[in-house]
């Protein structure tokens, strides 16, 4: 299984009462793990979500916020570095950069939190305003 779903031990209840049966079972779940999103050195927001397609999650949550609004706005984007107990890779830290406007706006003149891993998201931006 990959970080999307994980296999669990889980326990079925049914009735209640003196005639209530329990059953147990393995099964597979949704992950949750947290997603922290970043610019320069400060905290945007922590929120929980299901691993995947988090690029384009931090995307949509700046437009929705109002943070981004036009192209320009949302230069780019990437993983910072988080190791889990196995020394893996989580993918649970963005970055973004944005543009002049909002730099002025969230502050200015530190340092970047991240190893650059850049991936550009113009374009993700664009189709979240609906200009493509």
């Amino acid at each position: 299984m990959g970080r999307v779903t994980v296999r669990r031990r889980v326990v079925r209840w049914r009735g209640d009462g003196a005639g209530a049966s329990r059953t147990e079972r393995v099964d597979t779940l949704a992950a949750e793990e947290p997603l922290e999103v970043r610019h320069r050195a400060d905290v945007l927001t922590v929120t929980m979500r299901t691993p995947g397609d988090d690029l384009d999650l931090v995307a949509g949550w700046l437009v929705a916020e109002g943070l981004v609004r036009t192209t320009g706005d949302l230069v780019s984007a990437s993983f910072c570095p988080g190791l889990d107990a196995e020394g893996q890779q989580t993918y649970n830290v963005v970055e973004v950069v944005l543009g002049r406007r909002l730099a002025r706006l969230l502050g200015r003149g530190r340092a970047a939190a991240c190893v650059e891993l850049v991936v550009t998201l113009v374009v993700v931006a664009q189709y979240s305003l609906g200009l493509v």
